[in-house]
């Protein structure tokens, strides 16, 4: 399952609960800092007088930002839930998409993306978006996870990630770089893994799929029609023919299907 799917995001955030028990555990750095007052004072360098925040969950952070930087908030979130509650917070809050934004060029002074942008299928197209508003010399104040998150967590299961770029000199401490000859460097991390590899970025795809490296498909087709986005192995150089090994039909009109290659 992966984090920017639709079924997920919609469960996660159909009430405010789930959100609220994970803000429970958080806690300050080393330093004693919390995360959203670093976020604050980058904000208040610009001295917004129009600011937006996507993802705006319980809308505690945009009331703070109201509070403290006496300026407009206009909060922007997927989740009715989410928008209640931002609302309830005395801010003005919308139901929308950050991947299609309902403002004008120019219209703000600053933006935040607290912990959402992994919940987003296509974060350049939303990156994009954030620009488009935000008046010339804006800023964007994103919010992520640190390299360590969970860190217990993945020791406890095992798991570590294969991280494939021609570009990168280092990657997170759960994981090992592939670089150099592709397939081998594939060929031989499946002789190694005893529960197999999960792909599932588009390029590296449609790579794999070029050199006959993938033995599994599964897609999960969304009752939406987005209108944008990526394309799944555009510039196929040959058709792949596939079987159908299984199906799975989620309450929300999803539907999982599982595919293998004919050969």
């Amino acid at each position: 399952m992966r984090l920017d799917e639709d079924d997920f995001v919609h469960e996660q955030y159909r009430s405010t609960a789930k959100l609220k028990t994970r803000s429970s555990v958080w806690h300050p750095d080393a330093q004693g800092r919390w995360p959203q007052d670093v976020a604050l004072s980058a904000l208040a360098w610009v001295k917004p007088r129009r600011l937006l925040e996507v993802g705006s969950g319980t809308g505690a952070f945009a009331a703070s930002c109201s509070r403290e930087l006496s300026c407009q908030v206009v909060a922007l979130d997927s989740s009715a839930a989410m928008v209640a509650a931002t609302g309830a917070a005395g801010v003005e809050a919308l139901l929308g998409d950050v991947q299609d934004l309902p403002f004008p060029d120019g219209t703000f002074d600053a933006a935040v993306a607290a912990w959402m942008l992994y919940h987003v299928a296509d974060r350049d197209l939303a990156i994009s978006e954030l620009a488009r508003v935000l008046r010339p010399g804006g800023r964007l104040v994103a919010i992520t996870n640190g390299i360590g998150h969970l860190a217990e967590l993945w020791e406890l299961i095992g798991a570590v990630k294969s991280v494939v770029s021609s570009t990168l000199e280092q990657v997170d401490w759960n994981a090992v770089l592939v670089r150099g000859d592709l397939g081998k460097d594939v060929q031989q991390l499946k002789r190694e893994s005893g529960k197999g590899l999960l792909v599932g970025r588009v390029k590296l795809s449609l790579a794999l799929t070029e050199l006959g490296l993938i033995d599994e498909y599964e897609f999960v087709l969304h009752p939406r029609l987005a209108g944008h986005g990526p394309t799944l192995f555009a510039g196929l150089s040959k058709h792949v023919d596939l079987k159908l090994v299984s199906r799975l039909e989620f309450g929300s009109g999803a539907v999982a299907m599982r595919y293998e290659p004919r050969h």
